[in-house]
């Protein structure tokens, strides 16, 4: 009987420890607590210190040596949610959805090459290229490469000019050589798979 009177005792006082650890600190008199803001970065600034860069398509996944960029997240499921849209058929909420992901993360191609393709599927081809061109300057990644090759193949071809549709082709298949819409498209164009 004394031995569980020692052990609620000592379970009392573990747990009187316990709510004290977790109680906030009392300041003294007259100190108030002051919140400190990091310092203001220039937007450069803040993409160079973003972290490894990780261009990725809703279809890829990222390096798994990447860190996680809650910014890149973000872009990506706007881009994923703007891809259903997009295959719905909901062409307005995939182009708001797609500039919101822009504005969240203007770095990352995903959202390049979705309005890109919204462009070409719109018969709209300059503004497919230009998309194009800024998600190529930001990308390492070989399947966004091999999906912007693509791409640009159909918004050439859609301009008429077969034989850069078809060199966009060849680049594409040369990146992903089982990519189907690409083959499609260099036979369309005069080209032959190889």
């Amino acid at each position: 009987m004394a031995a569980l009177a020692v052990l609620a005792h000592l379970l009392s006082i573990v747990q009187i420890l316990g709510l004290a650890a977790c109680a906030p600190q009392r300041r003294p008199a007259g100190r108030v607590a002051t919140v400190r803001r990091p310092p203001e970065r220039s937007p450069a600034e803040q993409v160079r210190t973003r972290g490894a860069h990780t261009p990725t398509t809703p279809r890829s996944a990222p390096a798994p040596d990447a860190a996680f960029d809650p910014t890149r997240a973000a872009a990506g499921g706007l881009v994923e949610q703007a891809g259903v849209a997009l295959s719905e058929g909901r062409i307005a909420d995939a182009a708001d959805l797609l500039e919101r992901a822009v504005a969240v993360d203007p770095r990352f191609p995903g959202s390049y090459v979705q309005l890109a393709r919204l462009h070409v599927e719109q018969g709209e081809p300059q503004l497919a290229l230009a998309f194009l061109d800024k998600a190529e300057e930001l990308t390492g990644d070989t399947a966004t490469a091999a999906e912007i090759a693509m791409l640009r193949g159909a918004a050439l071809e859609g301009l008429g000019d077969r034989d850069a549709a078809r060199r966009a082709y060849e680049r594409a298949l040369s990146l992903t050589p089982d990519d189907g819409r690409a083959r499609a498209g260099l036979t369309r164009t005069g080209g032959r798979p190889r």
